[in-house]
């Protein structure tokens, strides 16, 4: 239980406590965990495939893959959730394992150039227009 507790906190602390999907702020005690690859699909319990959400936004993902869920979502909220990401990834907060998984290409808005990281690029391409 302890080693599930320890888990939970460091998924709220890598989104700073907020919905990796929504963005909300999300007490630590409200927070659910959400496989980005559900288990049913083959999803592990790994870190890289474990975020901290909203019970909202669990509930609406549901048991789907995230390029599913993200599939309705407008250009606008797309380009939020993107710039997220990219923030936490600047900031060291989550991986590029992770990052890749909760960025898949086909649903990302384009960007002008690769993003930039640490002297190199992302292995993945990572785009966004800008506003």
């Amino acid at each position: 239980m302890k080693n599930e507790n320890n888990q939970r906190e460091r998924l709220w602390n890598e989104t700073s406590g907020h919905c990796a999907y929504c963005g909300h702020p999300v007490s630590l005690e409200e927070m659910e965990v959400d496989h980005i690859v559900p288990k049913s699909m083959g999803g592990s319990n790994g870190f890289n495939n474990l975020v901290c959400t909203c019970h909202h936004c669990n509930a609406e993902k549901g048991p789907d893959l995230l390029e599913e869920y993200l599939m309705d979502w407008s250009e606008k909220r797309l380009r939020r959730y993107h710039n997220r990401i990219e923030t936490w990834l600047e900031q060291g907060r989550i991986s590029l394992e992770k990052a890749d998984a909760l960025t898949p290409l086909d649903r990302m808005p384009e960007r002008d150039e690769p993003f930039p990281l640490e002297g190199g690029f992302l292995s993945v391409a990572i785009f966004f227009s800008p506003c």
